[in-house]
């Protein structure tokens, strides 16, 4: 039978003695985290529980809508076309606005000078009467002396054609009708009487009598 070895002073083995110390520090250790665990509710160093941050998503790309392509059975779509309006017509455009019809000028008066261009003594006077007698107004009688004039002529101013023609019809002695020139009067017509007038007279006399006295033979 073995016999035990004591150590003197009744001590321990270093053996158990370095066994008795790691487990005192690792009991330390688990007492301090579990002091941590109690006060921060987690481990020191453990990895938190707030979740990182997603990445949002890229923002959706919307394809262009394409239409929807006819059937090939459905009859195509015809569109009524718009109503034209028609412009106004330039008849009636220039009917609005046309403006009101000037006022005719008045008649010129009817006033004449009365010259004698032939040997015939105080014709001019003894005609005048006779202008007179269809409205004429004879301004002035007397004689005509600077040349020769071919016809008994009636002479316009200015704006008097017609109603030189006009005077010629009445009196069909009056053989020409002619603008004015200078020295002759220039607001009224001019009558220059030559010989031929005189012959007018008397061919017209002459067949007057010879009517009257064909009625009186007759009768």
């Amino acid at each position: 039978m073995s016999e035990s070895t004591n150590l003197p002073g009744g001590s321990q083995p270093p053996a158990l003695r370095g066994l008795g110390a790691s487990v005192l520090a690792v009991l330390a250790v688990l007492g301090v985290v579990g002091l941590l665990f109690i006060m921060f509710g987690r481990p020191p160093g453990a990895p938190s529980d707030q979740s990182s941050p997603v990445p949002s998503s890229p923002p959706a790309v919307t394809s262009p809508s394409v239409p929807d392509s006819p059937l090939p059975n459905a009859a195509p779509s015809v569109s009524e076309p718009a109503p034209t309006t028609t412009p106004p017509s330039k008849e009636n455009s220039t009917s609005a606005v046309t403006p009101p019809p000037r006022p005719s000028p008045p008649p010129f008066p009817r006033e004449l000078a009365v010259l004698n261009n032939s040997r015939v003594k105080e014709l001019a006077a003894q005609v005048a009467p006779r202008f007179e007698a269809k409205g004429w107004r004879v301004t002035q009688v007397g004689n005509f002396n600077q040349s020769q004039i071919p016809v008994t002529t009636v002479f316009y101013s200015s704006g008097r054609k017609a109603q030189a023609q006009q005077l010629q019809e009445q009196f069909p002695g009056i053989r020409d009708v002619r603008p004015r020139f200078a020295g002759l009067p220039d607001d009224q017509l001019t009558v220059i009487l030559t010989r031929d007038y005189v012959q007018s007279r008397g061919a017209r006399a002459s067949r007057t009598h010879q009517f009257l006295g064909k009625e009186l033979l007759g009768k």
